[in-house]
């Protein structure tokens, strides 16, 4: 039996595929349910229904796992397309992850990008949006870190160094009830 995760859009799923011998001794491969996928770490796994891709043998492990990644692949475009269908708009409440549709946006410039950090910090710039925001920049970066260029990887860890910094100088506010007193010299 073996396990395999990968990432379409984002989105992690996770496969595993056991061996058995038929009754002639040819090794066949199948895959074995659940076939899950999420969009983020935090969130519960959803199971893929067994397509007809996912039923039966596969002569190669390679071939199990294709085959039931390319099913996860097309439930993850219909969440995606039924989103958009819906109208589904970028959410500023904090307990809600505010990147879940931003990717899946087809074209996007950076003018939109700024207006959705303007609007989130000023609506649900809290402690628990930070530490959300931190927890999935952290994720995405030991997810992707392969398949990034040294500038990204850069700006991106810069970019989680300020979070880190707003997430604990938060948390020094809401423990005194005050801001914290600077050094004196």
């Amino acid at each position: 039996m073996e396990s395999c995760f990968s990432t379409y859009n984002g989105w992690q799923m996770s496969v595993t595929v056991e061996q058995r011998p038929d009754d002639t001794g040819k090794v066949w491969y199948y895959i074995l349910p659940p076939v899950t996928y999420r969009e983020f770490a935090t969130d519960a796994p959803r199971q893929h229904e067994m397509g007809t891709h996912t039923v039966g043998r596969f002569r190669d492990i390679d071939r199990a796992f294709s085959a039931a990644f390319s099913d996860c692949a097309r439930e993850i475009d219909r969440e995606i397309d039924a989103r958009a269908r819906r109208g589904d708009r970028w959410s500023l409440q904090p307990s809600r992850h505010h990147q879940d549709t931003a990717m899946n946006k087809p074209y996007i410039n950076m003018e939109a990008i700024l207006d959705m950090f303007h609007e989130i910090a000023r609506n649900a710039g809290n402690a628990s949006s930070t530490a959300d925001s931190l927890n999935w920049l952290a994720e995405f970066l030991a997810r992707e870190h392969t398949t990034m260029n040294t500038p990204d990887w850069n700006g991106l860890v810069h970019v989680g160094a300020v979070l880190y910094l707003a997430q604990h100088s938060a948390k020094g506010i809401q423990q005194t009830g005050s801001e914290p007193a600077a050094s004196e010299s």
